[in-house]
């Protein structure tokens, strides 16, 4: 769309000067795609701490460097182009702007601080929102997001804890301990890793730092595995949300509520089961290939007891059956009609 590219980027990512794990993830999409179509220039991402921070090793391959406070004009400091995805407040988008020096993309106002002036994308899913403003800034759209970007330390640790053989399903039954409406029950998580290995699956289990001590209800389970933990036992355990993404290349599938596993599952390429009660499916599920997002049976429920265990069982056979692969995001849902982004605009 321009004649020439910019040589200094700046991402305002979060008003809150943290940014947590799930947000984080949302981002990449953006952030390969930039800089995919901008492959020489400074790109500045803020916040550092928080997501950014902990996925440093997947982030780092697509921006040179995250910082702890915004840019100020006064100071001298200036971008070349400069995009807002906050765009909650209309002062820090009008602080921004007098710090792009060419172009300046903010969601603050519905897209009033634009220049040049472009048409406000309205679609309620945040990554392809994202990167629709990418493609009308730049003309660029990413063909494909898969695979990312790894350290193959974590590839090969991930083929350690999860060896070649078994068909793994990843199952992530927490949601952090400010997300306990967006947990399904865990008793129905464990029955459903049961009914899993039943069917000839291994279920691998993924606990937070808020799900200490959830391994014990998964003791009637045959071949359940807790890669995560048996990594820490290691004298050169290597950790972290970069370890998720590695061993979610290792799965055939996996289940989760609304939460930061579910978008770290979604980089993996595999389908992605998640559960939806008190969130938005059409503006949270995950940026994957495939994915199926279960909402509870009950019309107008946003309560996750009121999702059925038989929907997610045939959600999980849905995506375990060969299927041609889907080269962008595909989000369906068992109890409703299903929704295809690549066809529809929300």
């Amino acid at each position: 769309m321009f004649n020439s590219k910019p040589t200094s980027i700046f991402l305002h990512l979060n008003e809150q000067g943290s940014l947590c794990l799930g947000d984080s993830i949302i981002h990449l999409p953006f952030v390969r795609s930039l800089r995919a179509w901008a492959p020489e220039a400074n790109i500045t991402v803020f916040p550092r701490r928080g997501g950014v921070k902990l996925l440093d090793p997947i982030y780092g391959a697509y921006i040179t460097t995250a910082v702890d406070e915004l840019p100020c004009a006064e100071k001298g400091e200036k971008f070349d182009w400069v995009f807002d995805l906050v765009g909650e407040n209309i002062s820090t988008a009008r602080r921004l702007r007098r710090v792009a020096q060419k172009r300046f993309f903010s969601t603050a106002a519905r897209g009033w601080f634009h220049f040049p002036e472009l048409p406000l994308y309205h679609g309620k899913h945040v990554v392809r929102r994202h990167l629709r403003l990418l493609k009308q800034a730049t003309g660029f759209s990413l063909g494909s997001f898969w695979p990312w970007s790894l350290p193959p330390v974590y590839l090969q640790r991930a083929a350690e804890l999860l060896p070649d053989g078994p068909r793994y399903i990843g199952i992530a039954p927490g949601a952090g301990d400010s997300g306990r409406d967006k947990r399904w029950p865990i008793d129905r998580y464990v029955a459903l890793a049961n009914e899993l290995a039943s069917d000839g699956f291994a279920p691998v289990l993924f606990l937070g730092p808020d799900e200490a001590g959830w391994e014990s209800n998964f003791d009637s389970v045959p071949c359940v595995r807790f890669p995560e933990e048996e990594n820490r036992a290691r004298r050169d355990a290597v950790g972290g949300p970069s370890l998720v993404v590695a061993l979610a290349t290792r799965l055939v599938a996996s289940v989760t509520n609304c939460c930061g596993s579910g978008h770290m599952f979604a980089l993996g390429s595999e389908p992605v089961v998640s559960l939806f009660g008190p969130t938005s499916y059409e503006k949270f599920a995950p940026f994957c290939r495939r994915g199926v997002c279960v909402l509870p049976r009950i019309a107008g429920s946003k309560r996750m007891e009121d999702v059925h265990p038989d929907d997610v069982m045939a959600a999980v056979r849905w995506a375990t059956q060969p299927m041609t692969r889907i080269n962008g995001p595909a989000y369906r849902r068992v109890s409703f009609p299903e929704i295809d982004m690549n066809r529809q605009s929300n």
